[in-house]
């Protein structure tokens, strides 16, 4: 949102957010800390930004006495090459921010990629191990029942059938016992001897 001051006549800066007076070091302010300043003349409404800004750059190197804010070269170069150049160099400057903020953008998305797949595969050990068990399981049981309807198999398994009954049958026949027959006779436990004191 743009923070709209106005100039007035008598060239006092009026913030309109604020309702009160501003100076060109708020102004300052406001632009490093990230505020869309635009300055407006109170009668005519014409923008006198670039012209403000100018003013700020100006009072800024007046304070840096011995360090100033821009060397004389760049002043120099900012004379001698004109708007148009320095609207490229501005630009120039854009579209490195721009490129190194890209760049930023995808080391973060390839880090989270990395990470979402180094997850992943940990999980694709044990789900090749589970569809693998499944194929095993299958085949597994394929085999059996392969095996188990073969005629020679089934033919086998039809006599070992037989036999058992047949064994049933046997064991039968010995379990009834003849009337007279002597049964087992009952273990009895040894009589303990009577000691006398």
């Amino acid at each position: 949102m743009v923070r709209l001051i106005k100039r007035y006549g008598n060239r006092k800066l009026y913030d309109t957010k604020a309702s009160a007076y501003i100076t060109l070091d708020g102004i300052a302010a406001l632009v490093r800390g990230g505020q869309d300043v635009r300055v407006i003349d109170n009668d005519s409404g014409e923008d006198l930004t670039a012209l403000i800004f100018a003013q700020v750059i100006v009072e800024e190197q007046k304070k840096k006495s011995g360090t100033a804010l821009l060397s004389m070269p760049a002043l120099r170069w900012i004379l001698q090459e004109g708007e148009a150049r320095i609207q490229e160099f501005l630009e120039r400057v854009d579209k490195s921010r721009e490129a190194i903020d890209n760049v930023r953008d995808l080391a973060e998305k390839g880090v989270e990629r990395l990470v979402k797949r180094s997850g992943e595969l940990l999980e694709t050990p044990q789900r090749s191990f589970d569809a693998l068990q499944k194929q095993i399981d299958t085949q597994v049981r394929r085999s059996v029942e392969a095996i188990a309807a073969h005629p020679a198999v089934q033919s086998e398994l039809t006599r070992i059938q037989h036999s058992l009954h047949r064994l049933e049958d046997q064991l039968r026949t010995l379990r009834p016992q003849a009337p007279g027959a002597a049964r087992p006779r009952k273990r009895t436990r040894p009589r303990k001897e009577k000691r006398h004191g």
